[in-house]
């Protein structure tokens, strides 16, 4: 979910085992169990950090507050911060963010819809590498098992991209995610694998994130979690 790597185009689909909605559903309960319960927490901070052949590329920090309906992003060297996030889930006025200004003069007064409209895609995607393994079963997400056992996560309408296809791949004995392969809506393809579980609060999660060669890591820095 990189902003680089989201534009649209066909997706691959993995071949389909034996998927079940009750094997789907088994298994993704079990990731949830090892993850933690997300929907226990008040508020969120994080820091996403992308590096390139060890150099540090794009840093950006978040700030979710669920009971005030907030999340403030900071990134190009401003802050920028989405209000009345309880009556409204912008991410279908990302795509053309002028055709819906008055969405975004809602949720962002003073700011340009383009940039409020970056700033919550920037939240989606940075959140969802952190915390997708604890939403494998929210609404809007479909299951199945691909040949291999994995969880395969597509998504009916929800999000900013919601053609984007996950496989995770679970780790029998921890139940936690080990590697994610995923095809976003260009047809990008990558897999990473996760490593470095940290307990945070009432969430473990993983702070570290990279490609197969090694020379491109995502990782977590300054991860605060308030129930």
């Amino acid at each position: 979910m990189l902003p680089l790597l989201w534009v649209a185009s066909a997706i691959a689909r993995p071949a389909l085992a034996d998927d079940t909605p009750t094997k789907a559903d088994a298994l993704a309960a079990r990731v949830v169990q090892a993850s933690g319960d997300l929907y226990q927490l008040n508020r969120l901070t994080f820091t996403f950090v992308v590096e390139s052949a060890g150099q540090e590329k794009l840093r950006r920090t978040h700030s979710r507050d669920w009971s005030a309906g907030t999340v403030l992003v900071e990134l190009d060297g401003r802050s920028v911060q989405l209000q009345g996030l309880h009556h409204i889930d912008p991410s279908l006025a990302v795509a053309d963010p002028d055709a819906h200004a008055e969405v975004w003069s809602t949720v962002a007064p003073d700011v340009p819809p383009a940039t409020a409209a970056h700033a919550w895609s920037t939240w989606i995607n940075d959140s969802y590498w952190l915390l997708a393994p604890a939403k494998v079963l929210d609404d809007g997400v479909l299951r199945s098992l691909d040949a291999e056992g994995n969880l395969v996560l597509r998504f009916d309408g929800v999000g900013v991209t919601p053609g984007d296809t996950y496989a995770l791949t679970v780790d029998a004995q921890t139940e936690r995610v080990t590697h994610w392969t995923f095809t976003l809506q260009n047809g990008r393809k990558g897999t990473f694998a996760w490593s470095e579980y940290t307990a945070i609060g009432p969430l473990v999660l993983s702070m570290h994130r990279a490609n197969a060669a090694g020379d491109f890591v995502i990782r977590f820095a300054d991860v605060t979690l308030t129930p």
